[in-house]
Formats: structure tokens, C-alpha cells, sequence
């Protein structure tokens, strides 16, 4: 009795399938973007239940499962900290459009940007999607003396432990300064369409500012250099002027277009700003040298 009760409720599951099937597959390919969630697809099979005949005892449960059985939908799930994300594809979807659709609001940074950018060989291992926090008031650069950087800057920099792992790729969570999403563009790139990443000049200043997102200092100097004949030194100038840091990273990118082989004329626009301090490239350097020019600490050999 119980294999005839089973074999019935599989053919009434067939059977509304087969006659919606093509009505199915046509709504969700004219969704954008093409990863969705649970409380979408709930909205979905609410306001087309009648459209496809689905029959009242069908749940929203068993009918993403006959869509995963059918393999018209994939289950894609992030377990970050405290957090599982979980989001629903179709049809054969690139990496980064998935990942791009974890945090609406967010953007790829870092050595993620210079990927997309072909600022490096590198295909990452690691992913980073940024998160603007809030805006808020922060303190003022008078509050800066040289102790308080030398302090800051002596130990190992902290990094985002807000990381699910995905298809052997680290997808981190970055929550970064409120920008108003300073130097966003939405780009096709050969990873992906639609994406949302950092332009060239935003994304050199991040990586000069948190190299350990870029794959080190190393990395920087050779993204400053690939960018070379791409990048508008003066729009770089601006967007470091529109960021307001409290700290003199203006020093560190000055290197970095000293190094890079920049001209004169770009790398004397990062000279009017003032240099009240001895700064640093990197956190925790253990041997270094000194750029009198820049006042600035670097590893030794860079």
C-alpha cells in the first residue's frame, strides 16, 4: 500500500511538472540578476501557482526540490560566521555573478578588482566583496602623532575573519569606510557580466592601503606598474581627496608611482600634500629601509 501511495504521489508530481516545465524555465531566465533567494522563489510560486497548475498540496518546499531534482535550479550555500547565505541559480552561471548576489549592497575590492582589471597573473584564491559601514564622525587628523603610528603600524595588521569557503575559493566580507561607493563602476568583464567592482584609481588606493588584500606589497608595485598607460593620475588624486584618511597614505601611493616609473608631473601632484610624519607600506615589517622623500618605511628589496 505504501509503494502504491508512492508511486501515485510521484506521478501527481510529474505530471504538473511536465505540463509547466517550459513556463518554469522561461520565468527564471528572464530574472535578473540570475541567483535568487528563498523568500524570492516563495514570491515566485505564490504569484504563478495558478499560471502553471500546481496543485493546492504542492508546498514551496517540494517544489524547489522537484526544481533541484530536475537540476533547473542549483542550491548554492555560503556558511559564513554566524551567518548561512543561501542563493539559487540556473542555467550555467559564472562564479563571481553568483558570489556578486551574497551582499546586494557590496562591491569587489582589492586583489579581486585587480583581477578583474588584469592588475595581476593571479587567479585568486580568495574573493572580496566590500560592505560599507554606515556613515558615521570619525577622528580628526590632528589626533595623529608619531608615537600612535608607530604603535599602529609595529603590529601584525588585522584582517576580516568574515569568510565563508565556496568551490575551493575564500569569499571575504570586507566592511570598509563609508565612500558613498566612491569609484564603483558596474563593468562585463571576462569573469562575469554585470559586475560591480572598484575602478583603477579607487582600487590602487585600496590595495595601498590594505596590501594584505592584495597579496602584499609586492603585488602592489606590480599592479602600479601594469596600470601605468590605464590610470588618470589626477583622478587618483581626487578620489585620495574625497576618502579624507586619517592616516598619510598619500605618502604611500607617492612611492608607489615613484617605483612604478611614473612621470615627474603625476608623482609631484601626491607632493602637495602635506607630510607631517615618518609613515609605513606595511604593518610588522621586520627589515626595512626608509624613502627620505616620501618619509616613508618599506620592506627591504622592494
Amino acid at each position: 500500500m505504501t509503494i502504491l501511495f508512492l508511486l501515485l504521489y510521484i506521478y501527481y508530481m510529474q505530471d504538473w511538472f511536465d505540463h509547466s516545465e517550459k513556463k518554469i524555465i522561461s520565468c527564471l531566465e528572464s530574472l535578473k540578476p540570475n541567483s535568487i533567494r528563498y523568500s524570492q522563489i516563495r514570491e515566485i510560486f505564490d504569484e504563478y501557482r495558478t499560471a502553471w497548475n500546481i496543485p493546492a498540496k504542492i508546498r514551496i518546499r517540494e517544489f524547489i526540490d522537484t526544481l533541484l531534482q530536475k537540476a533547473i535550479l542549483k542550491e548554492n550555500t555560503f556558511s559564513f560566521p554566524g551567518r548561512v547565505e543561501k542563493l539559487f541559480t540556473w542555467a550555467n552561471i559564472p562564479l563571481f555573478e553568483i558570489v556578486s548576489s551574497i551582499k546586494k549592497e557590496g562591491y569587489f575590492s582589492h586583489l579581486t578588482a585587480m583581477y578583474l582589471h588584469e592588475l595581476t597573473d593571479q587567479v585568486p584564491s580568495t574573493i572580496y566583496i566590500n560592505v560599507e559601514q554606515s556613515m558615521k564622525s570619525r577622528e580628526s587628523e590632528s589626533g595623529l602623532s608619531q608615537d600612535s603610528i608607530d604603535r599602529a603600524f609595529r603590529n601584525p595588521v588585522r584582517v576580516s575573519k568574515n569568510f565563508a569557503v565556496y568551490q575551493d575559493k575564500k569569499i571575504v566580507i570586507l566592511n570598509g569606510q563609508y565612500t558613498n561607493r566612491l569609484g564603483v563602476i558596474e563593468n562585463d568583464t571576462h569573469a562575469g557580466k554585470g559586475l560591480y567592482f572598484t575602478n583603477i584609481e579607487r582600487t590602487l588606493i585600496d590595495i595601498s592601503v590594505r596590501p594584505v588584500y592584495a597579496g602584499g606589497v609586492f603585488e602592489v608595485l606590480r599592479a602600479y606598474e601594469r596600470a601605468k598607460d590605464r590610470v588618470s593620475v589626477n583622478k587618483l588624486v581626487a578620489t585620495l581627496e574625497k576618502m579624507k584618511f586619517i592616516y598619510p597614505y598619500h605618502q604611500v601611493v607617492g612611492f608607489y608611482l615613484e617605483r612604478g616609473g611614473y612621470q615627474s608631473s603625476q608623482i609631484d601632484l601626491l607632493q602637495r600634500f602635506d607630510t607631517q610624519f615618518n609613515f609605513y607600506l606595511a604593518h610588522n615589517m621586520t627589515q626595512r629601509d626608509y624613502s627620505p622623500r616620501w618619509r616613508l618605511f618599506f620592506p627591504k628589496g622592494l
